[in-house]
């Protein structure tokens, strides 16, 4: 069998001329378009950083073939400058030539920099600096620092190769999963940028140009379609992670952590739950939406329910699907249905949907947010769920706000003289007995109904929630 490694090791030298012929091949106009740097150099850093070859030597090497290949580049076509324009036209490269000339003057001695890093022009500037007659010393003072950054940045992967000690098979599924987290973490994140900023003038420009590319003739619901889409995909890819064992680490760190319970934090705990608890969060959001039908906000309530309403059975759904054991200790008492979290879930929605809709971030925004966060940490912190689960479960309670948007505003739209009329039906019939219900006296005696019932049912005992000894 063929040891590449013991040859490089007993003739060196064939190796630094090949990082040395690579370097100068790559700089020449034309042929150096064709080879890309980013495939064959990392190779070289490999073998540098592994000391099979000598990295200083072998890096000078690299820098003086550049150099050599740029001024071959350089001298072709300052002795050419004459007959370019003729050549250029012969070969039907007009625009080709015109494009090097308006670079070149445009940045001068800095397009040799530039145009080191742009695919089309790599080789290219050198042969345009001549033809144009940039100066000999500038360029040369250009051409050094972005060949050294150049030899730099593609020798790295090579050394970090060595460095972390990457084996291609048995990290790829960490690659994997970083991309997806990644790109999990960028839509949600997206999603939410666009629903706070999709007034600004520049984010419905950006919005506008991206459905006409794609020919999909929206104009009123663009903010509502960029969102669904981005916490589709991203509750699809983290339910994806976490089947994958992805969260395992993260879980079982937590859980860790967590192993040392208290008592008192335990008990806060359950008192913060028992408010979530999904029978209850049901009804309040049937009464609320009932109430501020009643009060003339008939948008409000029909928000409210449909949010709620939908979270809950994008939440249910994926729970009796997808089978995600809950930590042990807890199985047994809460069932086995831990992915998502129903109680993050249906809690960001009718947050999210009781939340006045203004652009500045108001205190009572930050005590919803707050209350939301408290949710997902009590649920961690008693053991019924992993990490993971509350994460997915506050992705889908915000999928299902974003739809019970659109609901409403489909409804509306189409249906406005309808919910008008049952919103006067309703207060016809029972508006006289909710003079002196508001929202707030219907929350605090939610409170008080959800913590007598938790007393009552025993669902305030931390004794199921506490870790066997």
């Amino acid at each position: 069998m063929l040891d590449i490694s013991a040859i490089i090791n007993q003739y060196p030298d064939y190796a630094m001329g090949i990082a040395f012929a690579l370097a100068m091949v790559e700089s020449l106009p034309f042929v150096g378009s064709l080879i890309p740097g980013m495939l064959t150099m990392p190779a070289i850093g490999w073998l540098m950083a592994s000391n099979q070859i000598p990295p200083a030597t072998t890096f000078l090497l690299i820098i003086i073939g550049a150099m050599i290949g740029d001024y071959i580049g350089y001298f072709m076509g300052f002795y050419s400058k004459n007959s370019a324009h003729q050549k250029a036209v012969y070969y039907k490269k007009e625009h080709w030539l015109a494009t090097g000339k308006s670079f070149v003057k445009k940045y001068g001695a800095l397009s040799v920099v530039i145009g080191r890093f742009i695919g089309p022009l790599r080789s290219s500037i050198p042969l345009f600096a001549g033809i144009f007659e940039m100066n000999i010393v500038p360029f040369t003072l250009a051409a050094l620092p972005s060949v050294c950054l150049w030899a730099i940045i593609h020798l790295a992967p090579g050394y970090m190769v060595v460095w972390v000690k990457f084996d291609l098979l048995k990290q790829s599924s960490m690659w994997v999963d970083g991309g997806m987290f990644i790109i999990a973490t960028s839509l949600v994140l997206l999603s939410i940028v666009v629903g706070f900023c999709h007034e600004s003038p520049r984010v419905k420009r950006v919005l506008s140009a991206v459905f006409d590319r794609l020919n999909m003739k929206i104009k009123s619901q663009q903010k509502h379609t960029v969102q669904i889409a981005c916490l589709t995909i991203a509750s699809i890819t983290m339910s994806c992670l976490i089947y994958r064992g992805s969260f395992q680490e993260l879980n079982q760190l937590v859980y860790t952590l967590f192993s040392a319970q208290n008592s008192i934090l335990l008990s806060l705990s359950l008192v913060h739950t028992a408010l979530c608890y999904i029978p209850l969060i049901l009804l309040l959001t049937v009464g609320l939406g009932l109430l501020l039908m009643i009060r003339e906000q008939p948008r409000s309530g029909l928000i409210l329910i449909s949010s709620v309403g939908c979270a809950f059975a994008l939440c249910f759904m994926l729970k009796y699907s997808l089978h995600y054991p809950r930590p042990d200790h807890i199985a047994s008492y809460l069932g086995n249905q831990s992915l998502p979290s129903g109680h993050t879930c249906l809690t960001t929605a009718l947050i999210l949907s009781l939340l006045p809709k203004t652009k500045a971030l108001t205190r009572l925004h930050m005590v919803g947010y707050m209350f939301i966060v408290l949710t997902m940490l009590s649920r961690v912190l008693i053991g019924a769920h992993w990490v993971s689960d509350v994460l997915l479960g506050w992705v889908i309670g915000y999928l299902g706000y974003v739809i019970g948007e659109v609901i409403t505003e489909q409804a509306s739209t189409r249906s406005a003289h309808v919910i008008e009329r049952y919103s006067m039906v309703a207060k016809q019939y029972v508006g006289h007995k909710t003079q002196v219900l508001s929202q707030t006296t219907l929350l605090l005696g939610y409170c008080i109904i959800a913590w007598g019932y938790a007393t009552l049912t025993g669902k305030m005992s931390i004794i199921p929630y506490l870790l066997p000894s």
